[in-house]
């Protein structure tokens, strides 16, 4: 509606402004679809509060695809489960999702993300190098699987 009609301080409440999706369908992991449908699920349509948050996990839901987890050139793909271990033997796990799915406490990072896009194609016994600021730390890849 345009502003042009009212005066500045009597324009009509055009509900939550949502963040632009991008032009072409963004990849979910099944599991990721299953997090988003169970969220939405959740939320009671009548609370005003979380309207937003519904909204937003509805143009999600309607501007992805699900991709099956798959080997990327024999290594890391989307949707693998990646182990890999510092210098110091500390190992952590990281998937590859979509951006819409992305937690980093728990390990889901971004396919496209600067991690994701190291490790994306790595095998077994792969050594990988990610700059932390000044430092660069290297990480070892010891299990690489189709989550």
């Amino acid at each position: 509606m345009s502003k042009a009609f009212f005066k500045e301080d009597t324009v009509p409440d055009e509900g939550p402004t949502l963040a632009p999706r991008p032009s072409e369908p963004l990849p979910l992991t099944p599991a990721g679809r299953e997090r988003l449908v169970a969220e939405r699920a959740s939320i009671d349509p009548k609370d005003e509060a979380k309207v937003t948050r519904r909204l937003t996990l509805e143009r999600i839901l309607a501007t992805t695809f699900v991709r099956e987890p798959a080997l990327h050139e024999g290594g890391a793909g989307f949707g693998c489960d990646i182990v890999v271990e510092d210098p110091r033997g500390v190992r952590r796990t990281y998937t590859l999702v979509g951006p819409d799915e992305v937690d980093p406490a728990h390990g889901l990072i971004s396919e496209a993300s600067p991690l994701g896009e190291i490790l994306l194609g790595r095998k077994v016994g792969d050594v990988v190098e990610l700059e932390r600021g000044e430092d660069v730390i290297e990480l070892v890849v010891r299990e690489v699987r189709v989550a």
